[in-house]
C-alpha cells in the first residue's frame, strides 16, 4: 500500500520539513497549488477514473493548511503523525484520511467539511 500525502497551502520551508520528517516512513509526499483545490481528491493522488476539471470563473479558494493522507494503516498513521508533529512541521489543524466518499470530493469541499468538524469539536 503507497502512502502518499496531499499537503495544501504549505510553505516550501514547511513541504520540505515534512518531506524530511516522513523519509523514513517512505511516503510520498506532494504539495497541492491554490489553482489545484478545485481538483478532485482521487485526481490528485493519480487515482484511474478521475479526470481534470476545468476552473470556474470565481472559484473560491481556502488559504488554511490541510494536509490528506492515503493508503496507509492505524500503525504507520500514528508513526506519521508523531513525525509530522516532533520532526516535521508541527501542528496541522486540519487533516483527513481519504475515503470512498471524499475522494470524489475536491480540495475546497473537503476542506469545508473538514474545517465545520474542526468547530464544532471545539465546541
Amino acid at each position: 500500500m503507497k502512502t502518499t500525502i496531499l499537503l495544501y497551502n504549505f510553505s516550501p520551508e514547511r513541504i520540505s520539513l515534512a518531506g524530511k520528517a516522513l523519509l523514513p516512513l517512505k511516503c510520498t509526499v506532494k504539495a497541492v497549488s491554490e489553482k489545484d483545490q478545485i481538483q478532485t481528491i482521487g485526481f490528485m493522488l493519480g487515482e484511474k477514473g478521475f479526470e481534470k476539471k476545468k476552473p470556474a470563473v470565481s472559484q473560491r479558494i481556502f488559504k488554511d493548511e490541510l494536509m490528506v493522507i492515503s493508503g496507509i494503516d492505524s500503525e504507520k498513521l500514528s508513526l506519521l503523525l508523531w513525525a509530522f508533529k516532533s520532526a516535521g512541521p508541527g501542528k496541522i489543524d486540519y487533516k483527513a484520511l481519504v475515503t470512498d466518499t471524499n475522494i470524489n470530493w475536491t480540495g475546497i469541499q473537503l476542506f469545508e467539511e473538514i474545517k465545520r468538524e474542526h468547530e464544532f469539536m471545539k465546541k
